[in-house]
């Protein structure tokens, strides 16, 4: 049986539709686990009507804790063999699970496609259908190919919660960036292979204001992603320092990139430097090796001699960050 576990809050306006989805599965053998993570809306009312008409539907509920403690609760009562995730205000198409299915065997990892609502695409187009976990997969997992195919969802694959279990691997509470990249990274330690499908059977749903917003600065949030990186005893197989360093290095690029903070004035940008300055994330990206694009050497350069002028004209002028 697969178990899914879909973390909700305030999710009132689209939660059935996420739960309409998963009743249309062709592979029916599976169960719902529905977290209410302390909704301030009728979002558990909703599930209870639902469960109430289908056994396999269950409603647990929460003080607030944010999404990590939720899905950290879904895994604790979950009672399938196999367990999967879906965001609350995602949906799935019918096939979904047979897809994952399909793919899954020991020591794999299945990952399919997500279609997004922005019109985004693919960032399974170039991948194999089997990618072998050489020794070059964690470097590339955080800083290349894998990156993009792999680490920034939970929710487009299929785990055994026996590995999950015995390995005690779960979310970091205390993380809101980088939490689910954690997750996958210290599951795909105990997998030989990844399973790739370019059907896009995951629908996400892409909510106005919702990633990465303009209104905050996220040097903190990354600040804590990184330190949970480098604390090495969380991993059987500790990350290496360059590859470490190169995460820090793009995530700088994300941080600065944000309007929040390139859209300050000069002045304001250098008082906001001072501090993420201090930062062991800006001092391992000013160690991380040179980047190969042009823009981005020339950006490193900046960085690891301190010429904040530069940093700021370059993210103005020549627009780092975006695609």
């Amino acid at each position: 049986m697969i178990s899914i576990v879909v973390p909700a809050y305030n999710a009132a306006g689209v939660i059935e539709r996420c739960i309409n989805s998963v009743l249309q599965q062709t592979y029916s053998d599976f169960e719902l686990l529905i977290v209410d993570d302390g909704s301030t809306d009728n979002t558990a009312e909703l599930v209870a009507v639902r469960a109430a008409l289908d056994a396999r539907i269950r409603l647990i509920q929460q003080a607030n804790a944010g999404v990590s403690s939720a899905r950290n609760t879904g895994i604790d009562a979950a009672s399938g063999d196999l367990l999967c995730f879906i965001d609350s205000d995602d949906t799935v198409s019918a096939n979904y699970l047979e897809i994952l299915y399909t793919l899954y065997s020991p020591g794999a990892l299945p990952v399919i496609d997500v279609m997004r609502s922005d019109g985004v695409g693919s960032a399974l187009s170039n991948m194999p259908e089997i990618y072998t976990l050489d020794a070059t997969w964690t470097d590339s997992y955080f800083c290349g190919q894998l990156r993009y195919g792999i680490a920034f969802s939970v929710w487009n694959k299929l785990y055994s919660l026996q590995i999950i279990r015995r390995e005690h691997i779960s979310f970091l509470p205390e993380l809101s960036i980088g939490e689910d990249m954690l997750f996958v990274f210290q599951y795909m330690q105990h997998c030989q292979f990844v399973h790739f499908s370019n059907a896009a059977s995951y629908y996400y749903n892409i909510i106005q204001g919702s990633s990465m917003s303009s209104t905050r600065d996220y040097t903190l949030p990354y600040e804590k992603a990184f330190l949970a990186m480098a604390d090495g005893s969380r991993f059987p197989t500790p990350l290496e320092p360059s590859t470490l360093y190169r995460w820090a290095f793009d995530s700088i690029i994300t941080i600065i990139a944000n309007p929040f903070v390139i859209g300050k004035s000069y002045a304001e940008f250098r008082k906001w430097w001072s501090g993420f300055s201090c930062t062991a994330l800006y001092h391992a990206a000013a160690v991380s090796e040179k980047p190969q694009s042009y823009k981005r050497k020339v950006l490193h350069s900046a960085l690891c001699a301190g010429r904040v002028r530069t940093v700021y004209v370059l993210f103005k002028l020549l627009k780092l960050g975006k695609k």
